[in-house]
């Protein structure tokens, strides 16, 4: 990085070396092109551009209602729209899509053990970025817009902290504070973040996925703020102008400084901040730019964050289009019926109002005004028939003929996308369970395409996340100097202890805890004994797994994803569900076939309820035995809690990576 340049406190342009000023002529030339795939108009989005085309699914999800252009127009959305959206999002929420991972080596054979600690850990990265919060934000931009844009990043934010104990005498009370202060890590971590599709610049519009461009650029405005704490560390953030002019193509000068505004993306303030961030795969670099300044050098490679040499973006699509790089949304599919049913309700809510209170005409001299017709009014000199409708009786009202035109139109949207009966808004004639279920599958099985892409954005999700986890989770967290062998110092490296609950043998919940280390590992017997006591401890079985960070970084392991995306509602249609293929299970092939640690566990979730505690005074075969209603009101007793016994197996716990 080069030092940054200031005159008298003023904001200058650092210092660029030649290597510099032609990489960044070579990023504009690439940024103009980006720009012009992205304003161009395609038949694919009904001849809009893509702001325009994301603008308008946004407001068909959103049920905007548009200003009145007339004083007698009425504004009215039905939403009918949103609710379909909704009803999909609902569905897609209630499928668990965790995904299961198999390594294997570099003779492509499966390493034992190791793809199963590496699910737990995407499963742990999850919960620490509180993954259940973001998924429906996530989707609903997937239905909403038909395409879904994530960058899996590892985020660490900076603030300035005082170095010591802030002084402060409130009898004083000193209108500013004096003391030394640094920028301190306060955050980090593993997060996939939603890029807004209007933000997203891809190269070649006839590429499906992301993952296959070659050149990708996120362009998008940060509150200043929010970009000091990401890029504050950096050297070059004292050369960020305040603000930038697009409409400047020359050298100007301000109280900010100088600066080339050519070329920068956005028109910014000085609370704002323009960021574009570049990716060209075949170059094999990445290139930051802030209000047109970049931070990184000019060669800076991509493999130096993401070793694979990917672009760490995913896309899920709804319903993609071949040859083309967006795909269509559910509000694209029926903004036109959406439209014919809220110009046919302006009409029949017109004609309630015309029945109510129809034009009227008057043949008279005097002069009435509309407040006659309001209910109590008393007007003098007013003989009969005074007034007279000037439209026809039979053009007053709503005909028959009106409402079914009304529902042809609504079953139109039914057949895109979901009916009222999945939906929950009508009976539709059915009445019973099997009817309920054989609906429920002919549903489902219209919306095989929707889920096969939430399917394919999911196993993009976990690929990003993993190759996350190993970049980062892996690298030291600290370093000390010790002595390593008699006489002989060196420096030890000191890494992250990570916990997961996960399933241990025979079906077992219980604790992986997870220890990185690049010097020899335990013994089998140290490893099964510390096992034992932490298992004392936390009452419930606990599993050590090592892993040399070193080698897991170093071999050039492959990872095959599976996501199975299983329903996870707890709804009472399915415990009784659950609890006859239970019994069906045990009448075919008998008690002793089943597992019972996990259909324990799988029934307390399904139930919400704690395991350890709810099974304390109760067992599956009791409930089966008894019935779910009577087991349920029922109080037949049991054993007192169970206390974690000793492991009777004699093979010691296998390691993950040595």
């Amino acid at each position: 990085m080069q030092t940054a340049i200031t005159t008298h406190g003023k904001i200058v342009k650092p210092a660029y070396a030649q290597d510099e000023l032609d990489a960044q002529a070579a990023d504009r030339a690439t940024m103009c092109d980006l720009r012009e795939v992205f304003n161009r108009s395609y038949p694919e989005l009904d001849d809009m551009n893509r702001a325009q085309y994301y603008e308008s699914n946004r407001k068909n999800d959103l049920s905007y209602i548009p200003a009145k252009k007339n004083k007698e127009d009425i504004r009215i959305v039905t939403g009918t729209t949103r609710e379909k959206d909704t009803t999909l999002l609902s569905t897609l929420l209630n499928l668990s899509a965790e995904g299961d991972v198999t390594g294997f080596d570099e003779e492509d054979m499966v390493v034992a053990e190791l793809g199963d600690n590496m699910t737990d850990l995407i499963k742990k990265s999850r919960e620490i970025e509180d993954w259940h919060k973001k998924r429906p934000i996530i989707y609903r931009e997937l239905i909403s817009q038909g395409d879904v844009f994530t960058e899996e990043v590892y985020i660490e934010e900076y603030r300035h902290t005082p170095l010591t104990e802030v002084q402060w005498d409130v009898t004083k009370a000193p209108t500013k504070l004096q003391y030394k202060s640094m920028n301190k890590l306060i955050s980090s971590g593993c997060s996939t973040v939603m890029i807004q599709g209007n933000m997203v610049y891809l190269g070649d519009m006839s590429i499906e996925y992301i993952e296959d461009q070659d050149i990708v650029a996120i362009c998008r405005i940060l509150p200043r703020g929010t970009a000091k704490a990401r890029y504050g560390h950096f050297d070059r953030w004292k050369n960020v102008p305040q603000s930038i002019d697009t409409t400047e193509d020359k050298d100007i000068t301000t109280s900010a400084g100088i600066y080339s505004k050519s070329w920068a993306m956005f028109n910014t303030g000085p609370q704002s901040v323009s960021e574009v961030r570049l990716w060209i795969k075949s170059q094999n670099r990445y290139q930051i730019y802030l209000n047109g300044v970049p931070f990184l050098p000019s060669n800076f490679p991509l493999t130096k964050l993401w070793p694979s040499g990917e672009i760490p973006l995913a896309q899920g699509k709804l319903e993609p289009i071949s040859g083309f790089a967006i795909s269509k949304s559910q509000p694209a599919k029926t903004k036109v019926d959406q439209a014919v049913i809220d110009e046919l309700t302006t009409l029949m809510v017109t004609g309630v109002r015309q029945s109510r209170k129809p034009p009227m005409g008057y043949t008279g001299d005097q002069a009435f005004s509309p407040g006659v017709f309001l209910a109590g009014t008393m007007t003098q000199n007013v003989t009969k028939n005074t007034f007279h409708s000037l439209l026809p009786a039979e053009a007053l009202g709503i005909k028959t003929s009106e409402f079914s035109f009304y529902n042809l139109i609504k079953e139109s949207i039914n057949e895109k996308t979901t009916n009222d009966v999945y939906s929950g808004n009508d009976q539709g004639g059915v009445d019973t369970l099997g009817q309920a279920e054989i609906m429920q599958q002919q549903q489902m099985q219209k919306l095989g395409s929707s889920l096969d892409g939430v399917v394919n954005f999911e196993r993009r999700l976990h690929w990003l996340r993993l190759d996350n986890i190993i970049v980062n989770w892996t690298a030291p967290i600290d370093s000390k100097l010790t002595e390593v062998q008699e006489g002989v110092l060196g420096t030890k490296n000191k890494y992250r202890k990570i916990s997961v609950e996960s399933t241990v043998e025979s079906g077992k919940s219980g604790t992986k805890a997870f220890r990185l280390q690049d010097e020899p590992f335990p013994t089998t017997s140290e490893i099964y004994d510390e096992e034992e006591r932490m298992s004392e401890e936390q009452g419930k079985p606990v599993r050590l797994r090592y892993i040399n960070p070193t080698t897991l970084r170093s071999k050039k392991y492959k990872w095959f994803i599976i996501i199975n995306p299983t329903p996870k509602s707890n709804d009472k249609l399915s415990q009784l569900l659950f609890v006859q293929n239970v019994r069906t299970a045990m009448e075919m092939f008998g008690p002793e076939a089943l597992n019972m640690e996990y259909l324990k566990q799988r029934f307390a979730i399904m139930i919400n309820e704690d395991y350890t505690k709810f099974f304390t005074k109760m067992n599956i075969m009791d409930m089966l035995q008894g019935g779910l209603e009577g087991t349920i009101g029922s109080n037949p007793g049991g054993a007192a809690p169970a206390t974690p016994q000793r492991r009777t197996n004699t093979q010691p716990p296998k390691v993950a990576v040595s």
